[in-house]
C-alpha cells in the first residue's frame, strides 16, 4: 500500500470542506454528503487517484488557478451562508453553543473555505496544463473527429437508467403514490386546464391560464389514467426521466468517446433532488427530454460536421413542442442556429442557412398545426395568441420589474444577476458544475465544440432569466447541461473512467443516487401527511355529502388542488388567482362571488389572519390549517346561503 504523505491528507480534509459547503440545509441531508465524500475519497485512494505527479506547471497558471479556487470556494461559502441562515438546525445548534446563528456558520463557511480552496487550485492547475497542451498541438478537446456513437444502448443500460428515473421521481415527486397529494398551485393548474380540454372546454377562451396548449394536452392525458389524483403525471413524470437520462447518457458518450455509465446517476441526483425540482410535474421538468434529446441531435451533427435533414426537421420539431408548452425555454435552439449561421458564414456555405432555416421551420410548422386546428375549430385563435404570447411578453415579464420595460443596460444586468443568485441559492451544485464547465470551455476556447456549448449555455440562461423573474423552478431546465459538465471534469480526470466505472461502482453510484434521493429531496417532510390531514380532502368530504356535482371556485389564490381531488371543472374563466396582474381576472371572480354563482367558494389566508375577502351570500362551513409548500395556510370553505324560496 502507498505511503499517505501531507498532500494525501490536505486532499481528505479539501474534499471534505468542498461537500460541507455543498450540502442542503438539513442534518440529514449534510450527513449524506459527508458519508459521499468519504465514499469518493476511498474511490480516489482505492485507484491511486492521489498520487501526486511532478509536473512543470508555470507561475501564470499557479496565480491563475489560485484566483479561480478563491473565487470559487467563497462563492460557494456565500450560498452555503444563505441556505443555512433560515435552517431550524442551525437555530438549535446555536442555541446549544450560546452563540449567534449567523457568527456560527460564518466560522464554519470560513473554515470550509480555506479547506476547499486546495480542492479547487489542484483541479484548476491541471485543467490550465490541459490548456497549455491545447496551445502547443492541434486542440483536442474533445476529439471533433471519429466521434464515438453509441449504435445500441444495451437491456442493462436501459433497466439502470429507468430504475434511476422511476426510483428519484418516486421519492422526490409529490406526484408520487408515496405523498397524499401534489399540492403544488402550478401544476394543479395545468391538470384542471388539462382535464377540462376534454370535457369541452377550450383554454384562453373558457380559462385562463399562461403555459402552452401542448402541457395542458398531455396532463389532460393523465386525466384518463387517474381523475382525481396524479398518479397518471407521476407516469408521466418517470417516462419524462427515462428519455431524459437517456439522451443525457448518449450525450457524454459523444463527448468522452466511450461508455461511462455512472454519470448518469450523478445527473439523475442533481436534478431531482434541487430546490428548483419544486414539488414535481413543472413545465421545465417535462420539457427537459425534449431538450436533452436536441442538445445530443446538436453535438452529434456537430461531431459528424454535418446536420441531415432529418435531424434539422427533429430539431424544428422539438423546437416547436417545446416553444408550445414554454416559450422561454427555447433559448437552446436559438443559441444553436446564431452558432449554426456563423459557422455557415465563416466557411462561406450560406446556402446552408437557408436550407437549415428552411427544414427547422418545416418542423415548427408540424408542431404548431395541431394547435391551429384545434383553435380554429373552436374558434378562439385569437384568444389563445393573445394569452399565451400577448399576456406573457407584455403584462406577465414586464410586471416583475417596472425597468424592464427596456431590455438592455442595468435592467438587463440586473435580470442575469438575479437569475444567477437565483440559481445558486435553489440549484447551487448545478451552478458549481456550470462554473467549472464554463472556466474548462474558456480554457479550451481553440476548440469549436467548447465555443459551442458556451454559447448554448449562455443562450438557455438568458432566455430564463430576461423577463426579471426568479422562481426556484425556473433553473431546474439547465439540467440538460449537467451531463456535458460531468463529461468534461472526466475528460480532465481520465482516470475517473477506470476508477468509477467498473460493475461494482456503477451499481453502488445507483443505490447511492436512489437511497440520497430518499433523503435530500426537500419534499421528504411531506411524506409524514395522510389525506385526512389535508385540507382538499376535508373539504371534499364535505362538498361530497352535499352534491357530488356542486361547483366550486378557488377564491383569490393558485389552484389548491380542489378541482382535482373533488373531480369537478370551473364554471368560471377565473377558475383561480394567478400571478399576472390582470384586472379583469379579478373582477370576474368577484362576479361570481357577489351573484353567487358558485355552490361553493375556498380562500386560504396566512395562519392566524382574519379573513379578507367580503363573501355576503356566502357562510364559513369549515376551516382549516393545511400544508402549503414547505409551509402551512388556512383554508375556509364557504357554502352558498339557501334563499327562502329555495327552502
Amino acid at each position: 500500500m502507498q505511503k499517505i504523505n501531507s498532500k494525501d491528507i490536505l486532499l481528505v480534509i479539501s474534499i471534505i470542506s468542498v461537500f460541507t459547503l455543498l450540502c442542503p440545509a438539513s442534518f440529514i441531508g449534510f450527513i449524506f454528503f459527508i458519508c459521499l465524500g468519504l465514499f469518493l475519497i476511498w474511490q480516489c485512494f482505492r485507484c491511486n487517484m492521489h498520487s501526486w505527479k511532478k509536473e512543470c506547471y508555470s507561475k501564470r497558471n499557479r496565480i491563475l488557478s489560485l484566483f479561480l479556487s478563491f473565487l470559487f470556494s467563497a462563492s460557494l461559502s456565500y450560498f452555503f451562508f444563505l441556505r443555512w441562515m433560515s435552517a431550524n438546525v442551525t437555530a438549535r445548534i446555536s442555541h446549544v453553543l450560546s452563540i449567534s446563528p449567523r457568527i456560527f456558520l460564518i466560522f464554519v463557511g470560513a473554515i470550509a473555505t480555506v479547506g476547499s480552496s486546495f480542492f479547487f487550485y489542484v483541479l484548476f492547475e491541471r485543467f490550465l496544463a490541459s490548456a497549455d497542451k491545447c496551445f502547443e498541438k492541434p486542440p483536442s478537446f474533445p476529439p471533433e473527429s471519429d466521434s464515438f456513437f453509441p449504435s445500441e444502448i444495451s437491456l442493462s443500460e436501459k433497466t439502470l437508467l429507468f430504475l434511476c428515473a422511476a426510483g428519484t421521481v418516486t421519492f422526490c415527486s409529490r406526484s408520487s403514490p408515496l405523498y397524499p397529494l401534489n399540492n403544488w398551485g402550478d401544476v394543479n393548474c395545468f391538470f384542471t386546464v388539462g382535464k377540462s380540454m376534454f370535457h369541452g372546454l377550450v383554454p384562453y377562451r373558457d380559462l385562463f391560464e399562461q403555459k402552452g396548449p401542448l402541457l395542458y394536452f398531455l396532463y389532460g392525458l393523465t386525466w384518463f389514467i387517474s381523475n382525481d389524483s396524479f398518479f397518471g403525471g407521476y407516469l408521466l413524470e418517470i417516462i419524462s426521466a427515462f428519455f431524459f437520462l437517456l439522451y443525457s447518457y448518449k450525450t457524454t458518450c459523444i463527448f468522452i468517446k466511450r461508455k461511462c455509465i455512472f454519470l448518469f446517476p450523478a445527473t439523475a441526483f442533481l436534478t431531482y433532488t434541487c430546490w428548483a425540482f419544486e414539488q414535481g410535474g413543472s413545465a421545465e421538468e417535462l420539457c427537459l427530454p425534449i431538450l436533452s434529446w436536441s442538445l445530443w441531435l446538436i453535438f452529434q451533427g456537430f461531431s459528424k460536421n454535418r446536420y441531415s435533414y432529418q435531424d434539422l426537421i427533429f430539431l424544428g420539431l422539438a423546437a416547436g413542442c417545446v416553444f408550445w408548452i414554454k416559450f422561454t425555454l427555447v433559448g437552446l435552439y436559438i443559441g444553436w442556429f446564431i452558432w449554426f449561421s456563423y459557422d455557415a458564414i465563416k466557411r462561406g456555405y450560406w446556402k446552408d442557412i437557408f436550407h437549415a432555416a428552411y427544414q427547422v421551420t418545416l418542423g415548427i410548422i408540424l408542431a404548431t398545426i395541431p394547435w391551429l386546428l384545434y383553435f380554429g375549430i373552436n374558434h378562439s385563435i385569437k384568444d389563445w395568441l393573445r394569452v399565451y404570447l400577448y399576456d406573457n411578453l407584455f403584462i406577465y415579464s414586464l410586471s416583475a420589474d417596472s425597468n424592464m420595460g427596456v431590455l438592455s443596460g442595468i435592467p438587463l444586468l440586473k435580470s442575469l444577476l438575479d437569475g444567477v443568485y437565483s440559481c445558486g441559492l435553489y440549484n447551487h451544485v448545478i451552478l458549481l458544475l456550470y462554473a467549472i464547465c464554463f472556466v474548462n470551455t474558456f480554457i479550451h476556447r481553440q476548440s469549436r465544440l467548447a465555443k459551442l456549448l458556451l454559447l448554448l449555455l449562455f443562450n438557455v440562461f438568458f432566455f430564463i432569466y430576461i423577463g426579471g423573474r426568479q422562481y426556484r423552478y425556473y433553473s431546474l431546465v439547465l439540467a440538460i447541461f449537467i451531463a456535458p459538465s460531468l463529461a468534461l471534469i472526466c475528460l480532465s480526470f481520465p482516470e475517473l473512467r477506470r476508477c468509477f466505472n467498473s460493475q461494482a461502482a456503477v451499481i453502488l453510484s445507483v443505490i447511492l443516487c436512489l437511497y440520497g434521493s430518499f433523503l435530500i429531496t426537500p419534499n421528504r417532510y411531506f411524506l409524514r401527511f395522510s389525506k385526512t390531514d389535508l385540507a382538499q380532502y376535508q373539504f371534499k368530504e364535505i362538498i361530497d355529502k352535499d352534491d357530488k356535482n356542486a361547483t366550486i371556485l378557488n377564491y383569490g389564490f393558485l389552484d389548491g388542488g380542489f378541482y382535482t381531488v373533488c373531480n369537478t371543472f370551473p364554471n368560471c374563466k377565473a377558475f383561480c388567482g394567478l400571478n399576472i396582474p390582470l384586472d379583469e381576472l379579478k373582477d370576474l371572480q368577484k362576479h361570481f362571488v357577489d351573484n353567487g354563482l358558485c355552490d361553493y367558494i375556498i380562500t386560504r389566508t396566512y395562519v392566524g389572519d382574519e379573513e379578507y375577502f367580503e363573501l355576503n351570500l356566502y357562510t364559513c362551513i369549515a376551516k382549516c390549517d393545511s400544508d402549503y409548500s414547505w409551509g402551512e395556510r388556512t383554508y375556509r370553505l364557504y357554502k352558498l346561503i339557501d334563499t327562502p324560496s329555495d327552502s
